[in-house]
């Protein structure tokens, strides 16, 4: 390719220059300047057009250089061995840019196919996990990954992606083992194969593990895309691991931005995942004589979002109240299609873990920054952020302070992914009491119902909760008065998700816990239901949980203490939990606890 006036060298990230590539796929990072920030690019290997229509420029996180970058997906395994030379054209009304260099490719040698399909032999999507015989994972990513993302998130990636029931990654000669997933419902599926020198085909079905209930959508409500300027996932990538999560819903909430999934979603799927947007948003202050000295005292998301007026001001210091209700007031005005209530959830109210191997961090972790304030009027609190079980452990306490304020806050999970593998979408995930449709959200039921309490939260064990006082049965979100009855929980889990205790917990205090781990059927699945009494003086509530010892650390090496769990949800420790049955134990009419 011969380099036109106007062609630069410098600026590509990924690939590198003179890089030897040799993965199925790289994310296409180049650096751009200011004035590039409107373009539109055009993208050629070898004089042939290859533009990713998902790419996008837009300026990255300050603290890993705050310049611009576009991003996209490049393809490559259908290129041949050699030399090849890449020229991304910025095109703006007044003229184009170019920038070029060149790489060569030097695919692994051993091409594998999957197909993914149903029991009914329907093409569905999945992610496959590649892992060495020992167990260890396989990283698929190419020599420039880590430069692509600074922030660390997609150095390595062990999975790829299956659409439409198709799919493929390239591997060096060896022995692996495949594992097949689709989320917390369907069952795994295992291949083990042996990589020579062409090309492997591998099918795998999967089945349900734990039925879905049409009445319950499953949701991730906090995920970011290549627009977050902490994210370096290109957009093509972050729509097919959506796609393939077994989700029927997810919320995008790139930072103090409005961007709608349904868009993309519907453009390349004709059954997608259903998406709606939101934002995440600052709570904090901007220095005003120095724009990048930023406070971020917490992080809330608000959903779901028109795009017709402006987001809130964040410039609030120390005083989350007027932002909270700015936010209302923006719905009121302007309403998501004519719903004019917001969710607002409180994000990571302790920190945010980045990194199964990692010591939580303090950023942005508001109830160690203003303290714990139970009048502040939000519907939810990010009870499980990504993977953090240390951090689950400490925000649980504060969601039971709060209900024993009279603060009756609805308790959720949520990946917060920015990225394909680190921080998984769908683990953990919401069940939410809505009736599950193919592509359509009944927006004002599934608000209700978070608002309500009547939510689940899992990343393995599903757990349901009743209770039953003088012939009345309440559940999740229900106020039932009484100061007597008997709880009855179910748990249900695919055969690879272990389920190690069953607890239930009164007003803060676990009164009830068995083991559960036995009781499994002929195919490893586990569905039983365990009754307690409960005896109450005063107003007070209850919530079942499921999955690892409470008061237990994570384990030090999960793949010997959680076998395949820990494989397919890295970082995980299985974990379920309801949100509370409300108890007017004097049977005044109110609660009061």
């Amino acid at each position: 390719m011969v380099c036109t006036l106007g062609c630069r060298k410098a600026s590509f990230v990924s690939p590198s220059r003179r890089s030897t590539q040799d993965s199925a796929w790289i994310p296409l990072v180049v650096h751009v300047g200011k004035p590039l920030r409107d373009a539109e690019a055009r993208v050629f290997v070898d004089d042939t057009e290859v533009t990713d229509p998902m790419g996008i420029i837009r300026r990255r996180n300050s603290g890993v250089g705050g310049k611009y970058d576009y991003i996209a997906t490049l393809h490559l395994s259908n290129l041949d061995s050699g030399r090849h030379d890449i020229e991304v054209h910025f095109e703006r009304s007044n003229g184009t840019t170019k920038r070029s260099t060149w790489f060569d490719y030097a695919p692994r040698p051993c091409r594998v196919e999957a197909t993914v399909t149903d029991t009914d032999g329907e093409p569905i999507s999945a992610r496959v996990v590649v892992t060495d015989m020992a167990g260890n994972h396989i990283n698929l990513t190419g020599p420039d990954a880590a430069e692509a993302d600074p922030q660390g998130r997609d150095d390595f990636i062990s999975s790829f992606l299956v659409n439409g029931g198709l799919g493929h990654t390239l591997l060096d000669t060896g022995s692996y083992r495949l594992i097949a997933t689709r989320g917390i419902h369907d069952e795994i599926t295992i291949a083990e194969i042996e990589c020579t020198s062409g090309f492997i085909e591998v099918s795998f079905t999967l089945s349900e593990g734990v039925p879905r209930d049409p009445d319950w959508l499953s949701a991730d409500f906090h995920l970011h895309s290549g627009l977050s300027a902490d994210s370096f996932i290109p957009e093509q990538i972050r729509y097919e691991s959506v796609e393939s999560s077994g989700l029927d819903l997810v919320v995008l909430t790139d930072h103090n931005y409005i961007n709608d999934p349904a868009v993309p979603l519907a453009q390349l799927y004709a059954n997608h995942v259903a998406g709606l947007p939101g934002t995440e948003a600052r709570m904090g202050y901007t220095d005003p004589d120095d724009e990048d000295d930023e406070l971020s005292y917490g992080h809330l998301n608000a959903f779901p979002l028109s795009d017709g007026e402006s987001l809130p001001e964040t410039n609030t210091e120390a005083q989350p109240e007027p932002q909270l209700q700015a936010f209302r007031e923006r719905q009121e005005l302007d309403p998501y299609e004519g719903n004019s209530s917001v969710i607002l959830q409180l994000n990571h109210p302790r920190g945010i873990q980045f990194s199964a191997d990692a010591n939580p961090e303090s950023g942005h972790a508001m109830y160690d920054n203003i303290g714990l304030q139970a009048h502040l009027d939000f519907d939810a609190l990010e009870v499980v952020n990504r993977f953090s079980w240390e951090l689950y452990q400490d925000v649980r306490l504060d969601w039971f302070s709060l209900l024993n304020q009279g603060s009756a806050i609805t308790g959720t999970g949520n990946s917060d992914s920015h990225a394909l593998e680190v921080e998984q979408i769908g683990f953990p995930v919401n069940l939410v009491q809505c009736p599950r449709e193919v592509q359509e959200i009944d927006v004002e039921c599934l608000v209700d119902a978070v608002q309500q309490g009547r939510v689940t939260v899992s990343n393995g064990p599903l757990v349901s909760l009743s209770l039953e006082m003088d012939g009345v049965a309440a559940g999740i979100g229900d106020l039932i008065a009484g100061d007597e009855g008997t709880a009855t929980i179910r748990v249900q889990a695919a055969s690879w998700v272990p389920v190690h205790e069953v607890r239930l917990v009164q007003g803060g205090e676990t009164v009830f816990v068995t083991p559960l781990e036995a009781d499994r059927d002929e195919l490893g699945r586990l569905d039983i239901e365990v009754s307690a009494e409960v005896t109450l003086s005063s107003d007070s509530w209850i919530v079942a949980e499921a999955g690892w010892p409470i008061d237990d650390d994570a384990p030090e090496d999960r793949n010997l203490s959680l076998g395949d769990y820990a494989t397919v949800a890295q970082g995980h420790v299985p974990l379920g939990f309801s949100n509370p049955i409300y108890v007017d134990a004097d049977s005044d009419g109110t609660w009061q606890p």
